[in-house]
């Protein structure tokens, strides 16, 4: 994966954590965004940008032990900055010079279980939650549709 070091100038969603890039004019299909970015280092540890308490946004990790919203910590080598775009910015650029990976896709690695989707959607923040949710009462494009069913979707409590 081609990760962007900034975002697109016709970019809808600009100071948007969102990973699902919109269609629009020239392009007619979502696609995971290249900019926004979550990623990974060889101990498996995430890294992705957060609104800080204290107002701006930085970079916090996740250690392999944590999943989901919990275990997030603020980067101590982050500046925090007023922008999310510029924060974003600063992790790719400290993340390649790390070597990290990106995380292409957060749910590309699901497996046909319902545990799997389950623990999947569970552990989706908010935002994340209702974008999801729009797509399938849309009944608009799915990256994994043929793996969830609207029944499997709503089975997960």
């Amino acid at each position: 994966m081609e990760v962007r070091e900034c975002r697109c100038c016709m970019c809808p969603q600009r100071e948007s954590s969102n990973r699902i890039c919109p269609t629009g004019p020239g392009k007619t299909k979502e696609t995971i965004c290249d900019f926004v970015i979550v990623w990974t280092d060889s101990r498996g540890w995430k890294y992705k940008i957060m609104h800080s308490s204290t107002g701006g946004y930085k970079g916090y990790y996740q250690d392999h032990k944590h999943d989901g919203d919990n275990g997030w910590k603020s980067m101590r080598q982050m500046e925090k900055r007023e922008s999310f775009d510029w924060a974003q910015e600063d992790l790719n650029q400290y993340a390649k010079k790390k070597g990290w990976n990106p995380i292409d896709n957060p749910i590309s690695n699901l497996i046909d279980s319902k545990k799997s989707i389950c623990d999947w959607i569970m552990g989706m923040q908010a935002k994340e939650y209702f974008d999801f949710m729009s797509m399938v009462l849309e009944n608009t494009q799915i990256p994994v549709a043929g793996t969830i069913t609207e029944e499997m979707f709503y089975s997960c409590s």
